[in-house]
């Protein structure tokens, strides 16, 4: 049997989703996820001094998000792709975080990338947690 749903029932379920999203993802919501994320790791990036937090993606992962020593959050280093080990990340190294790779590298955070991941047009770097 066939369920007819309505518009609204749509718009209801599409709304609890984006709850669900916000909800699960701090980092989203307008204010800097908790400081026990942050790490005693620091790395210089566009000139900046900042923390590396270790956070995780809501459908699993590792999440590298770098901070100004307040806590606000300054640039999120690492994007979600499927099938990565536990001790891997991609690294968003172009646009606005062109540079970020061979901060995380010096500051000892990551390894130096062992393989490529492709993504829409970009072009992600994978690298080993250190």
């Amino acid at each position: 049997m066939e369920r007819d749903t309505t518009g609204k029932e749509i718009k209801e379920a599409v709304w609890a989703r984006r709850r669900g999203i916000l909800l699960q993802n701090p980092c989203s919501m307008g204010k800097p996820p908790p400081r026990k994320a942050a790490s005693k790791k620091k790395v210089k990036f566009l000139s900046h001094k900042l923390d590396v937090c270790y956070l995780e993606y809501t459908n699993g992962g590792t999440r590298i998000e770098l901070r100004l020593p307040s806590g606000e959050p300054f640039a999120v280093a690492t994007a979600w792709v499927p099938g990565l080990e536990e001790d891997e990340v991609a690294v968003k190294n172009y646009s606005e975080n062109a540079g970020v790779l061979q901060a995380l590298i010096d500051g000892e955070v990551v390894e130096p990338p062992h393989r490529a991941h492709g993504l829409n047009f970009c072009h992600l770097d994978v690298c080993r947690l250190v």
